[in-house]
């Protein structure tokens, strides 16, 4: 076990290392290199890392023998095109893992002008390494819809919807991003006259289609809803109070240094953490609901490296070094001590 807690700790170094030297130098060659690094670890970790990698196994023996298994037809797909050239499922995981980390990495490359680099780096090793080995397909769907954004941002709304169409075949919940485009009324008063009808015929049809959307989401996702528990967590409500507070005692959304393109993006990201957090709420009343809201907190990583790039002042810099311990170092390193995720003690399997 030991090895297990070393190997995590100086795996997040190895990744600080890279991640700074390549953002200090424009190196993009290191940033490769970390994403081979990272893909490297979760590819080729053995079938008893992660909670769910058994089932993935499971998955990929029933389709080499014509079993039906019953997930989303993209990934399905995926695992056919691999089994005509690789008789291991740990083919699988590397390819997953590759994509995982290409598209997080890459779109935080595109922020690192206005965000610390190094740091969003660590703590996408923090947040998503481990539970990446559990729910692989989500989080695969989650870094498509992620590094998508891009397109968004720039008004390729048909790009965007390719990739909400390639994350949804690996999984349906990706179909969230499709609210996504709601934030374009952040910039309501800059939006063409067009543009603002577009929304107001979105916004009744929409609710018109409120039934029919319900349904869909009972039935695909009703099971998530069952098993009430009553309570919430202290810790969901410390989150809120403080990306409310952070952004105001910060002011990161008013400096006069920023354009105001960065000052959109910095909106983005405080309001998706926020509704990411409201969302994964939920998981405190019906289980599993709190990975609906994933696609919207992983822009926590977006708005912690903001928050450090843009805070000069040493007080709030010390708070928010606590709260960034609170909220994501001190569950990463009780995730190896409880063994949350099932990736403890770490191994490796390197037959393809």
């Amino acid at each position: 076990m030991l090895f297990s807690y070393l190997f995590y700790l100086s795996s997040l170094f190895v990744c600080l290392f890279l991640a700074y030297w390549g953002s200090r130098y424009n190196l993009k060659s290191f940033i490769y290199l970390f994403i081979l690094f990272l893909a490297c670890i979760t590819g080729f970790r053995g079938y008893e890392v992660g909670i769910d990698t058994f089932n993935y196994v499971a998955i990929w023996d029933s389709m080499l023998v014509g079993k039906p298994v019953y997930i989303e037809p993209g990934f399905q797909w995926l695992i056919c095109f691999i089994q005509k050239i690789a008789i291991s499922p740990t083919v699988l995981f590397i390819i997953c893992s590759l994509i995982t980390y290409s598209c997080f990495v890459l779109r935080l490359w595109d922020f690192k002008n206005i965000a610390s680099f190094p740091l969003m780096i660590a703590i996408l090793f923090m947040l998503v390494l481990m539970p990446s080995m559990n729910v692989m397909r989500q989080y695969c769907a989650i870094a498509i819809i992620f590094y998508s954004t891009r397109f968004l941002f720039w008004k390729k709304y048909t790009k965007y919807i390719v990739g909400i169409v390639l994350a949804s075949l690996l999984h349906y919940s990706a179909l969230i991003a499709i609210s996504f485009w709601g934030f374009e009324l952040l910039e309501w008063k800059n939006l063409t006259l067009l543009k603002r009808r577009f929304y107001l015929i979105l916004i009744v049809v929409l609710l018109f289609s409120a039934q029919m959307i319900y349904f869909f989401v009972m039935t695909e996702y009703g099971h998530y809803f069952e098993d009430k528990e009553e309570k919430l967590g202290i810790l969901t409500l410390a989150k809120i109070f403080f990306i409310i507070t952070s952004a105001f005692l910060s002011g990161i959304w008013r400096k006069e240094i920023l354009s105001e393109d960065d000052k959109f993006i910095i909106k983005i990201s405080f309001w998706m953490y926020l509704l990411g957090v409201l969302i994964e709420s939920l998981g405190y009343f019906f289980p599993y609901m709190s990975r609906i809201g994933l696609p919207f907190s992983i822009f926590a990583i977006l708005y912690w490296g903001i928050l450090f790039r843009n805070t000069k002042n040493m007080t709030l810099n010390f708070m928010y070094f606590i709260a960034l311990f609170l909220f994501v170092g001190l569950p990463f390193l009780l995730s190896m001590v409880d063994n949350g995720f099932g990736t403890m003690p770490y191994s490796f399997f390197v037959k393809i």
